[in-house]
């Protein structure tokens, strides 16, 4: 019964992706064969011509682009990388590419293009119901983007216009009601920050985030972070230690989005790491990069959950989360989106220990 299945090939060097990539595509159903380099590809695709293709572009032995001037014309080629510049996206249809998928991408949405360029009948009727449910989700997702900006977005500019006010005016001189005052400052501007990830996200969607680069002080932005975070410190929920090195480091970036990066990634960690453990935030830079951590010594994520975690409405698996901790759902899956703007890549991986490290490699020129 095997052999009237359809064959796919997956040319993934990443073991954990290639893993996730192969058991979603054998439930289409079909018959799949994993490849990690070019030369295993060009192999395996000689021993049996596959019916579908899906390619990472970089590889440990050369670029996919070989393999699809290698690949029959007839045999559809499905993209799946990082590059998401237009320029690769062209060259990838020049040389033989039928399709092409960003990473972080949803496992649902490539069964479902799979599907469609195997030309199975069941696949396009999921593709059909697949279609119909994601324009209700958007839809639904729109309408809750449009009562955010409309229901929150005005009485907060109200809430931090009178705190300012009463700053300006040195209207609190009971330094406790000062320090209040300034805790309801920071709660305004996390707030912000989470609206506009709502905002930022549907418009990631559809084009590139604007970006409005200048010279940063590394150190400076840094002691932003802390400073909102602050009320969390004080109250023993978390210790958050940051560093930086060297210590003048500088960098020519989108400030706002990379400190509504670094945001993020802190209020992820300080969600799942235990209480008053540290939570490590470090800036290196060097070689013409500007490297960011930050780590935790909370539960971590699994293997299966590495992939999906920079996706929309990542849920981890098998961890059972308070609504508190749960989160908007758009916090990471932004992440990603201002790195890939910013020119930069965004990771995460274990910590020795125990934890989570998130990782954000960005040029510094």
């Amino acid at each position: 019964m095997s052999a009237k299945l359809p064959r796919v090939l997956i040319v993934e060097d990443d073991p954990v992706v290639a893993k996730v990539v192969e058991q979603s595509i054998k439930r289409l159903p079909a018959v799949v064969r994993l490849a990690g380099t070019l030369a295993e590809a060009r192999a395996a695709y000689s021993e049996a011509l596959p019916n579908l293709v899906l390619l990472d572009l970089n590889l440990p032995d050369g670029v996919g682009f070989e393999f699809c001037r290698f690949a029959a014309p007839n045999v559809p080629v499905i993209i799946m990388t990082v590059r998401g510049a237009v320029d690769d996206r062209i060259e990838g249809f020049r040389c033989g590419a039928r399709d092409y998928v960003l990473k972080p991408f949803s496992v649902e949405e490539l069964c479902m293009r799979a599907g469609v360029h195997l030309g199975d009948a069941a696949g396009r009727r999921n593709l059909t119901e697949a279609a119909r449910e994601a324009l209700l989700r958007e839809r639904a997702r729109q309408d809750l983007v449009d009562m955010v900006v409309h229901d929150l977005k005005v009485p907060l500019a109200s809430i931090k216009g009178t705190i300012e006010l009463l700053r300006d005016l040195n209207a609190v001189p009971d330094p406790r009601l000062a320090s209040l005052l300034d805790n309801s400052a920071r709660a305004g501007e996390q707030m912000l920050v989470m609206l506009n990830d709502f905002l930022d996200v549907s418009l990631g969607d559809r084009d590139a985030l604007p970006v409005h680069k200048e010279d940063v002080e590394t150190a400076a932005l840094l002691r932003r972070l802390e400073e909102l975070f602050a009320p969390e410190v004080q109250r023993g929920r978390l210790r958050l230690e940051a560093s930086v090195a060297p210590a003048q480091m500088r960098l020519r970036t989108d400030p706002t989005l990379l400190y509504r990066i670094l945001f993020n990634l802190v209020s992820n960690a300080a969600k799942f790491a235990p209480t008053g453990s540290p939570v490590l935030l470090q800036a290196k830079g060097g070689a013409g990069r500007a490297v960011f951590t930050v780590s935790d010594s909370g539960p971590g994520l699994s293997e299966e959950d590495k992939p999906r975690v920079f996706g929309r409405d990542f849920a981890p698996a098998g961890l059972r989360v308070s609504r508190t901790k749960a989160g908007t759902g758009v916090g990471l899956f932004f992440c990603a989106l201002a790195c890939r703007a910013l020119g930069g890549t965004i990771g995460v991986s274990d910590r020795p220990g125990g934890g989570a490290v998130f990782t954000v490699d960005l040029p510094s020129v």
